[in-house]
């Protein structure tokens, strides 16, 4: 998927349940936009955000804090 563009974030603890912290395991060298999206799923991802600031530069995410 990162050859799409995507970035690739795991699991931490794989076998604690009740943790919600990914870290990232590979970024795209072209990362996929906004506007490269279909519009059905800007609509969707555009109500999205996330409380702990710009995922742009994180190698850490705590999907508890998606909103």
């Amino acid at each position: 998927m990162t050859k799409k563009g995507l970035y690739s974030f795991d699991k931490t603890c794989v076998n604690n349940y009740f943790d919600s912290n990914y870290h990232l395991v590979a970024s795209p060298s072209m990362p996929l936009t906004l506007k490269d999206l279909p519009k059905d799923i800007f609509e969707i991802l555009i109500k999205a955000t996330y409380a702990e600031g710009n995922l742009n530069i994180t190698s850490n995410i705590d999907v508890s804090k998606i909103l």
